[in-house]
């Protein structure tokens, strides 16, 4: 049983694979497009390698509308510095003597910066919105100072295309080869390691958490408006008079749904269809948003008077609707509400248990959750597949 369910995984595996590089291969083929079609094909794969794939096609689909501009504006320059340093190698080419040896010395470190931003732009287009000379500046930026995953990466490209035009019999092999399976297999193999390049770059940067995380695990906590609260640590309360961690009013019910529908709106796009996005603005109605106020669930984050994050606790247990504004993200906010709604649900439970999104299944893996079960809402004919995550809590009190 446990072997069939590996070649079912591997077999599935292999289809998606074949499906992205016929998708690659069809939306690079007016060659104009080939940077937005790279773009769509790293957007997919990174999610897929972080086990966070949605839906393939429509994945795919999305991330090439949304990298289109962007994308065919940097491919095109690319191609136009590439064909001037190529008429820079023949010019030089032609001449001899010391000069000429030093020209082409240079021109090889200027061709090695220029492989550099070929190889990582897209995958940096495809995982960060930035503009576009920050993006070709990061290209690399980011890869030189993140040598150990850069190596690999440009060792695995030059080899595919050094063994692809070795002889006459490779191209030909290699021209069926790329053109089912081949750019999807190294953009696979790629996207482990450039994960692992991007992660302290990436919004709620693991060394922000763990900070966060550390703070809290001290007893610190910002005593609440509504009253002050027992520290189960004995410890000093957090002083930044910026941050506040208190319930939320009747009054704010507007505020806190806009926030949620801002940051749904900005977010959810890269992982889901239009059709989910607006699913759950829906289910994140402020009237329902506010029936949890007046039951005393909804809890918020505020700097300097305005609401960053929410977050709310159903059922005594159940964490649902935790948000952090998306330019307040990548400061360990959403680290810290997770934190502060633990502690309690550690006053009456043993677990927390909540339905993680896409974009939020990485964090509540490092925070502890585990998959205990996977559901599927249909929404028309589009399946919403979502884990359901539990987490034993270590500081449970009983009841009295």
């Amino acid at each position: 049983m446990l072997m069939d369910n590996i070649v079912v995984r591997a077999l599935s595996r292999l289809f998606d694979l074949i499906l992205l590089n016929i998708l690659w291969v069809l939306f690079s083929l007016p060659l104009v497009t080939v940077g937005a079609s790279t773009a769509a094909l790293y957007s997919v794969m990174m999610k897929i390698v972080a086990n966070e794939e949605g839906y393939i096609i429509r994945g795919f689909l999305d991330a090439f509308r949304r990298n289109l501009k962007q994308s065919t504006v940097v491919w095109l320059m690319l191609l136009a510095a590439g064909a001037v340093l190529a008429a820079d190698v023949m010019i030089l080419g032609s001449f001899t003597g010391m000069p000429a040896k030093a020209g082409l010395v240079l021109l090889g470190a200027v061709a090695f910066i220029y492989l550099t931003e070929l190889i990582f732009v897209f995958p940096l287009i495809a995982r960060f919105e930035n503009t576009t000379f920050r993006t070709i500046k990061n290209a690399v930026l980011i890869p030189f100072a993140r040598l150990g995953f850069m190596l690999p990466v440009m060792f695995l490209t030059a080899a595919s295309v050094f063994l692809t035009f070795l002889n006459q019999a490779t191209i030909m092999a290699g021209a069926v080869l790329w053109s089912v399976i081949g750019g999807s297999l190294l953009a696979f193999a790629n996207s482990f390691l450039l994960r692992e390049m991007f992660r302290p770059f990436e919004e709620g940067r693991e060394i922000e958490k763990e900070t966060y995380a550390e703070e809290l695990n001290q007893g610190f906590f910002r005593e609440s408006a509504e009253g002050k609260e027992e520290n189960p640590a004995g410890c000093s309360e957090k002083t930044d008079p910026q941050i506040i961690y208190r319930k939320a009013k009747k009054s704010e019910a507007a505020e806190i749904t806009a926030a949620v529908h801002k940051t749904v709106r900005k977010i959810y796009p890269k992982y889901y269809p239009a059709e989910v996005t607006e699913f759950f603005c829906l289910l994140h109605s402020k009237d329902r948003i506010c029936s949890d106020i007046k039951e005393g669930n909804v809890w918020v984050l505020l700097s300097d008077g305005q609401i960053i994050g929410t977050g709310t606790i159903e059922e005594d247990n159940h964490i649902t609707r935790v948000y952090v504004l998306p330019e307040f993200q990548g400061k360990g906010h959403g680290t810290y509400i997770m934190e502060q709604l633990e502690r309690g649900i550690a006053k009456g439970h043993k677990t927390a248990v909540l339905d993680s999104s896409i974009p939020a299944f990485g964090l509540y893996k490092k925070l502890g959750y585990q998959v205990i079960k996977r559901e599927k809402i249909m929404l028309g004919d589009i399946a919403l597949d979502y884990e359901v995550m539990e987490k034993k809590l270590q500081c449970y009190v009983a009841k009295s």
